[in-house]
């Protein structure tokens, strides 16, 4: 079990853990409420969820910018999270999962915001940020190995 006198990490994972969830349903909520505003359904099934609606070939740029923000979030978080879990079996301290943790989330995050709102230079720094989380936890899971 994750408790947090044997595993001191383990309340920053989980709230990781929660957080992220929460964007990434934030983000579909967005890419349905685009969908639904724009009056387009990918679907002819979808028209009875949307009626008023016209099937279309593409979706809203707000919707596909949400959907290749889910998707980056997918890709950079299982590798994050599965690190992550490692760094809390470890041993690792509360301060330090909490500050590489929440770093790398509020970078997430922000990658998401910029990429909804269609700001690639935003994204792609936030994006770079949560990849050098990645990196100075993968480089403290070596330290904790080869006990350095």
């Amino acid at each position: 079990m994750l408790h947090p006198s044997t595993w001191p990490a383990a309340a920053p994972l989980v709230g990781l853990a929660v957080l992220q969830t929460v964007t990434m349903l934030a983000l579909t909520g967005i890419r349905v409420y685009a969908r639904f505003r724009a009056r387009v359904v990918v679907n002819a099934e979808d028209l009875v969820f949307n009626p008023g609606s016209a099937v279309g070939t593409a979706e809203p740029p707000v919707a596909q910018r949400a959907q290749r923000a889910l998707q980056a979030e997918l890709e950079s978080g299982l590798g994050f999270v599965l690190l992550a879990m490692l760094f809390v079996l470890g041993g690792a301290s509360a301060a330090a999962g909490t500050a590489l943790f929440g770093l790398y989330l509020g970078a997430r995050v922000g990658c998401a915001a910029f990429a909804v709102a269609g700001r690639p230079i935003g994204e792609r720094r936030c994006a770079a940020l949560s990849r050098l989380c990645a990196l100075g936890l993968a480089g403290a899971l070596l330290g904790m190995a080869w006990g350095s």
